[in-house]
């Protein structure tokens, strides 16, 4: 009776292994998804350059959510006067001003950002400035 019960154990436990290895019923490890991600499209702009997360690009892809930083590389006598950031259904996007340029949190959809630069406006520093003076003892009104 031993006997039979081994043979029968091993018997089933070919079978499993069998019904586990064969390539219907083969399961693997699904590799996770890369999350979606969306796309930047930097618009070429006069006098200057639109950069993304420190970086010269046209393109960037992006996963919605994150924080993007926008800086501008404005042209010699050039400075940035202001960025923009428009989805692909025509909404803007609400941007910070930080200490280095713009920041935006992705959105879940294609974005356009645009900037403009202008010439810096340099003040004459050869022109003399007239300081008001009292008028000389002999024109003022006597009370």
């Amino acid at each position: 009776m031993k006997r039979i019960r081994k043979r029968f154990a091993g018997f089933l436990a070919l079978v499993l292994a069998c019904s586990v290895l064969s390539p219907g019923n083969l399961v693997l490890a699904e590799e996770p998804e890369a999350p979606e991600t969306c796309q930047i499209t930097v618009k070429e702009s006069e006098h200057g350059t639109i950069l993304l997360n420190k970086e010269a690009v046209s393109v960037l892809e992006i996963v919605p959510g994150e924080l993007v930083e926008v800086t501008g590389e404005p042209e010699e006598g050039y400075q940035l006067a202001g960025v923009a950031a428009e989805c692909s259904d025509g909404e803007i996007v609400a941007m910070e001003q930080s200490d280095v340029g713009y920041i935006f949190r992705m959105p879940a959809q294609n974005v356009t950002v645009s900037a403009s630069f202008e010439p810096v406006v340099e003040q004459n520093k050869n022109v003399p400035t007239v300081a008001r003076q009292k008028p000389p003892l002999s024109k003022r009104r006597k009370s």
